[in-house]
């Protein structure tokens, strides 16, 4: 099964660093699960910003999946910097510069 950072960095197709809610609707889509996409959307994205964070997400998945145990969700909490491998992913030059710009929202969470 795919990892959520992995699954993040798959939605991410701006590569900001958060996902913004057209792409999360249009994955809802090619999921089928359009009739459900606007309720997920406000669990996913709870402060209704219009990007979603990978805190944001994370939490929203774990409730969606369940956690293993009380330890593994309270370990989750403290997530500072994530490594994934994105290797593949290269942001084009245009997008730098909106990088820039919302670098603060993606909650200090690095993906290196």
């Amino acid at each position: 099964p795919p990892r959520p950072c992995q699954m993040f960095l798959s939605y991410d197709k701006s590569h900001l660093g958060v996902i913004e809610h057209e792409h999360m609707l249009t994955a809802f889509r090619e999921m089928g699960q359009t009739s459900v996409a606007e309720e997920r959307l406000k669990e996913l994205d709870p402060d209704n910003d219009g990007y979603i964070t990978f805190i944001e997400f994370l939490t929203a998945f774990q409730e969606w999946v369940g956690v293993e145990d009380e330890e593994d969700m309270n370990e989750s909490k403290n997530i500072i910097e994530v490594k994934c491998d994105d290797s593949n992913q290269q942001a084009p030059k245009e997008e730098k510069k909106r990088k820039k710009k919302h670098k603060s929202r993606s909650s200090g969470v690095r993906f290196g």
